[in-house]
């Protein structure tokens, strides 16, 4: 559900009454929507294949800095979720604006994201990425790098490493599956290090994120209803 709700405060936040609005048509389409509240939202549409992901994701990093919000959502004419594949981040990468992705799962498919390279976001208070997933968060055992938040409805994974890799990141994890780390075997937090007294995974709290984001993912609460003349 988290999938859903967070995407239907951005399209509000932007000025938009539904997915449909943004006119994905199954190509990488992108416009810059402009609030009257002074906040700007460019959707990227994605092909979720490892091409079509990196496309957008380029283009919202190279983005005018005048910008605030750079959205990229699977590109679909009726759901966001209705596709197969994933948002996968497959080369490193520095964030340098304010990004989020939507990542879909389809239900037959599977999926979720994965991170395949380091994923770093750039220092200062106008970059950060937010993913949120509909389904699992995997990240290669080859990755050190993880910053960001990531929220996601199923299983997360990091990969046990080769004993002189640990995950470190500058954000946080928010599983809403009560199982979301379930650790041993294949799935939670299994970087294991050649010492045992160091940790496999470091993150970091970016209390950033809480103002960043706030225009984008956050609704008001209020509100407005208007009353008969006195």
């Amino acid at each position: 559900m988290a999938y859903d709700t967070l995407l239907r405060s951005v399209l509000r936040n932007a000025g938009l009454g539904s997915y449909q609005d943004i006119g994905c048509n199954g190509s990488n389409v992108n416009f810059v929507l402009g609030k009257p509240g002074g906040k700007s939202f460019h959707f990227w549409c994605y092909t979720p294949t490892v091409a079509g992901f990196e496309t957008a994701l380029n283009g919202a990093n190279g983005a005018p800095p005048g910008e605030d919000y750079q959205v990229l959502v699977p590109s679909d004419l009726t759901d966001p979720k209705n596709v197969s594949g994933l948002a996968t981040f497959a080369s490193p990468v520095t964030i340098s604006r304010a990004v989020i992705v939507f990542s879909p799962a389809n239900v037959t498919v599977g999926s979720g994201m994965e991170v395949e390279a380091d994923l770093a976001v750039a220092a200062g208070n106008t970059s950060g990425l937010v993913a949120v997933v509909n389904g699992d968060l995997t990240v290669d055992s080859a990755v050190g790098t993880l910053d960001g938040v990531y929220i996601f409805n199923g299983d997360f994974a990091d990969g046990t490493g080769n004993g002189n890799l640990a995950l470190t990141g500058s954000g946080s994890l928010v599983s809403l599956s009560s199982g979301g780390f379930p650790g041993g075997g294949a799935k939670g937090l299994i970087r294991q290090m050649s010492l045992s007294s160091l940790p496999g995974e470091v993150f970091t709290y970016q209390p950033k994120y809480l103002l960043l984001f706030r225009f984008a993912l956050a609704l008001p609460p209020v509100t407005w209803r208007e009353l008969p003349p006195q």
